[in-house]
C-alpha cells in the first residue's frame, strides 16, 4: 500500500466496539518514511518507538509488548510507564516466543500481563484513563 499522506487513519474493530485511531507518519525532506539507525541490533526498534512515545505522550499513551524474540521493547516501556503510561506485555502461555515481554517484566516495565484474548478488554478498560 502506498501512503500519500503524512496521516493514515484506523479504524479498530475490538469486541463490537470502534475505535478510531490517527497515526502520523514522520517523512524526512524527500518524503521517504523516518529512519532510525539501529539500536542493540533491532531495526526498527521498538525501544525507540516507546521512547518516543513516552517523551511526547506520556500519561495519555497505553504501551503494550506482544509475543517476540529478544529483549527490543523493554527499556522503552519502562520509559512509558515512567512517564505515566499504562504498560501491558502478552503472558506467556498465550505468547509464541516470550522474549521480549519476559524482559519487560523483568525491567518491573509492565502494569498488567494479560493473555492476546484479555488485552482487548484490558486496553478499552484503560481508555482515557491517566495512571
Amino acid at each position: 500500500m502506498k501512503l500519500d499522506s503524512r496521516r493514515l487513519t484506523l479504524l479498530l474493530a475490538v469486541g463490537l466496539i470502534l475505535v478510531a485511531l490517527t497515526l502520523f507518519l514522520a517523512r524526512n525532506a524527500n518524503g521517504a518514511a523516518y529512519d532510525a539507525p539501529a539500536i542493540k541490533q533491532q531495526k526498527p526498534s521498538v525501544n525507540a518507538l516507546f521512547h518516543s512515545v513516552a517523551a511526547t505522550a506520556g500519561p495519555h499513551a497505553i504501551g503494550i509488548l506482544l509475543t517476540g524474540m529478544g529483549d527490543d521493547g523493554g527499556e522503552g516501556l519502562l520509559a512509558m510507564k515512567q512517564a505515566g503510561a499504562v504498560t501491558m506485555a502478552q503472558d506467556e502461555a498465550s505468547s509464541v516466543v516470550f522474549g521480549m515481554p519476559k524482559t519487560a517484566i523483568a525491567l518491573n516495565a509492565v502494569q498488567v500481563v494479560a493473555s492476546l484474548d484479555e488485552i482487548p478488554g484490558v486496553i478499552l478498560a484503560n481508555l482515557g484513563s491517566e495512571s
